[in-house]
């Protein structure tokens, strides 16, 4: 298969080309890089303790990639055997978040982060109390959860939706800058996040923008919570490397 090198990680932001200049150095020295909150670039099937799989197909360690697959049958976005794997460290409020993707199909799928994820009464996000869930996505967006979810990959839609939940209520859209790339190659995703600024970004180049006033959509998500990957069954197949998660300086733990 083809690959673009392994990045390091605490360098990335510093090499990268950033589309918004004027920030670059702002966001730099906010990363606190020498303490990661997680990190790996899955070497060994170890790695998947540190994961919760609901729904889909598996999730495991192939080629040092962490791969996340569902039967692939349904080209409609429900019903079908969609997934979300829960990582199981807590993530503070505040963080910047980065990782290799590349979806098996870039015209056909959908993938989404869900991040500062709780339930409504503040419960962690596996906690038993919870009601079931198996994938479908009402489940996450609209039961007992309370967060954000960027739908940062979406095939035939071509364009990326953030949204805060429980109930599904759209904050913002931008441009789906994988779903654009014509090559084969691994693409980088990070995803920043500091009170209500939301920054989302795909080598380095920003796709999407959105700050949290805390009225419009009522008040800003600014709990600790869990991180979430989430892909529609008709994306089938997804690869994941090089995952790691910085808290910020001066940021809400």
């Amino acid at each position: 298969m083809t690959r673009t090198a392994a990045l390091s990680f605490a360098p990335l932001l510093a090499t990268a080309s950033f589309c918004w200049a004027s920030d670059e150095s702002t966001i730099r020295s906010e990363i606190d890089w020498e303490y990661p909150v997680y990190r790996s670039n899955f070497t060994d099937e170890t790695v998947l303790g540190d994961w919760v799989l609901e729904g889909g197909e598996s999730m495991q360690v192939i080629d040092g990639c962490f791969v996340l697959e569902s039967e692939g049958l349904q080209t409609r976005p429900a019903p079908g055997n969609h997934l979300v794997a829960w990582l199981k460290p807590e993530i503070p409020a505040d963080f910047y978040l980065e990782f290799d993707f590349r979806p098996e199909d870039k015209s056909q799928g959908l993938a989404i982060i869900f991040f500062n994820t709780r339930g409504t009464q503040g419960e962690p996000v596996l906690d038993p109390d919870l009601a079931p869930r198996d994938g479908t996505f009402v489940q996450y967006h609209s039961g007992d959860l309370d967060g954000y979810h960027l739908s940062y990959w979406s095939g035939a839609r071509k364009g990326v939706n953030l949204r805060k939940n429980h109930g599904f209520t759209l904050l913002g859209a931008g441009q789906d800058l994988i779903v654009a790339d014509s090559t084969d190659e691994f693409q980088r995703v990070g995803l920043y996040k500091r009170g209500g600024t939301i920054r989302y970004f795909v080598d380095g180049e920003l796709a999407l923008e959105y700050v949290d006033d805390g009225e419009t959509a009522g008040p800003i998500w600014e709990h600790s919570g869990w991180l979430g990957l989430r892909q529609m069954d008709h994306a089938h197949r997804c690869q994941y490397d090089n995952l790691a998660i910085y808290p910020l300086k001066g940021g809400k733990g």
